[in-house]
């Protein structure tokens, strides 16, 4: 029998493995249009100090927070999403750039609903 010394970090690392090959982006196929992109990170690292600042405040005045995080500020990569008109449910996603992409969503975009995927993941 194999003894862990602590069973924590083994699930944390196997939910890692899970998440990155769930995170692997496909190709959008059918009447969908997906235009892909990233929001870049602020180059202000003050978001940081806030949050760390409001977890600490939420706690019980332990120091277990400062131990816990070491939190970075990265890119988010986003996907924008609708429908595409005049193709079928097993086309495949047009070979052109995100730009030409995001402009064929556009043009076939009949309502004022807008849908962004932020995509997760671990950073």
């Amino acid at each position: 029998m194999i003894r862990l010394k602590n069973p924590a970090i083994v699930l944390c690392g196997i939910r890692a493995i899970q998440q990155a090959a769930s995170a692997t982006d496909r190709p959008a196929h059918g009447p969908v249009w997906a235009s892909r992109t990233k929001f870049p990170a602020p180059k202000d690292n003050a978001i940081v100090a806030t949050v760390i600042e409001a977890i600490v405040n939420a706690g019980d005045d332990s120091d277990i927070a400062n131990e816990l995080l070491s939190p970075s500020i990265a890119d988010v990569g986003v996907q924008w999403s609708g429908c595409r008109s005049g193709v079928g449910k097993d086309d495949k996603e047009p070979d052109i750039s995100e730009k030409e992409k995001h402009e064929g969503l556009m043009r076939d975009t009949r309502s004022k609903t807008t849908i962004l995927y932020v995509h997760g993941g671990f950073y």
